[in-house]
């Protein structure tokens, strides 16, 4: 990962990065981007300084008036906001490759996109700096960016799990069935939108931060009726010992449906990670996965999940669940912890 520093000029702030000595501009590129001003390409200016008569050469983008899309998406992305930017990404990618623009000099990470906060649009930083034979992934790349971002909890996130999904499964060459994608999602929102306009559908929005139990895993739940919030991890690992102890009759399981293979949960307080020295069941082969991401706990013969704080969320049923608190399992629901799907199966 490149390194860069922050410069402030005034009233004006500047992301630079100092070229390395084996390092070279690649001056096509640079006057490209510079004098025709790429739509989504950050303003980028090089900069000369002479130190100690050796020449010291600098890129620099202009991030005034900009936040990083991360911090931009801080509260948590919703669906309205999310969709068009993707778009917008997607977008000026294809218009690198018009201008005949290496898209491996691309940053496409949510911690170095900038969101412009008077247009709300997103700008990529391009490094005009000759590459060797090294191809980015795009479709891993914006995969990746999806994962990065917090989602607000009032909202059914299944669409996060759809757009992961399809980016997994379609190599990227021509954009075409991902605007598809965003197309089709986007009208859903406005038809959504227009409905509620018109008064035609009035259901309240639950916001899990204020409401008295956590949103339902599915319809017709019936779990506790007051807030169950675990203060921290601790407050889970440390639970009495008779919630560690072997289950003697195993009565649920998992499936892990990328590779059909049977988890039986077989503990009272269950944990999946891929740290092996703490979880239940270890998950090696999926780096999106946290160290500890996820507990079942069961209780008074039901069973539950509390996410623990993971890096890449938890979803019940398509919905994204707050952390460390409790959300209620039935039979058949389907449990996401990152981009690795798993189904919850009650033994009769």
């Amino acid at each position: 990962m490149c390194q860069f520093i922050i410069e402030n000029q005034g009233i004006q702030q500047f992301l630079v990065y100092h070229l390395k000595s084996c390092e070279e501009v690649d001056k096509a590129s640079y006057d490209l981007i510079h004098d025709k001003k790429v739509p989504g390409i950050l303003p980028t200016f090089l900069s000369r300084t002479n130190w100690e008569e050796d020449v010291k050469i600098s890129i620099k983008f202009n991030i005034s008036s900009r936040i990083t899309m991360k911090e931009y998406f801080k509260n948590g992305a919703t669906r309205k906001e999310l969709l068009p930017m993707l778009r917008l990404l997607a977008e000026t990618i294809q218009t690198c490759r018009q201008y005949m623009l290496d898209v491996n000099c691309i940053f496409l990470d949510a911690q170095y996109i900038y969101v412009n906060t008077e247009t709300k649009e997103p700008e990529l930083i391009y490094l005009p700096v000759i590459k060797g034979e090294e191809q980015v992934d795009i479709a891993e790349s914006l995969k990746h960016i999806v994962l990065q971002l917090p989602y607000a909890p009032c909202e059914n996130a299944s669409y996060i799990s759809e757009l992961i999904q399809f980016l997994e499964k379609k190599q990227i060459v021509t954009f075409d069935g991902f605007f598809e994608l965003l197309n089709e999602m986007m009208k859903e929102v406005k038809e959504r939108n227009c409905l509620f306009r018109e008064g035609k559908l009035r259901i309240p929005v639950m916001n899990l931060f204020q409401s008295g139990q956590p949103e339902p895993a599915q319809e017709g739940w019936t779990g506790p009726k007051e807030k169950e919030t675990i203060d921290n991890a601790n407050a889970v690992s440390d639970t009495k010992e008779k919630e560690s102890t072997l289950v003697p009759c195993q009565k649920a399981y998992l499936k892990r449906l990328k590779t059909g293979e049977k988890v039986h949960i077989n503990r009272r307080l269950f944990k999946i990670g891929k740290e092996r020295d703490f979880v239940d069941y270890c998950i090696t082969d999926n780096s999106a996965i946290s160290r500890s991401h996820a507990h079942i706990v069961i209780e008074n013969e039901e069973y539950y999940i509390v996410d623990m704080h993971s890096k890449n969320h938890t979803f019940v049923n398509g919905r994204l669940i707050p952390e460390m608190q409790k959300v209620k399992l039935v039979h058949a629901s389907t449990i996401q912890l990152a981009d690795e799907v798993f189904e919850f199966y009650l033994k009769t």
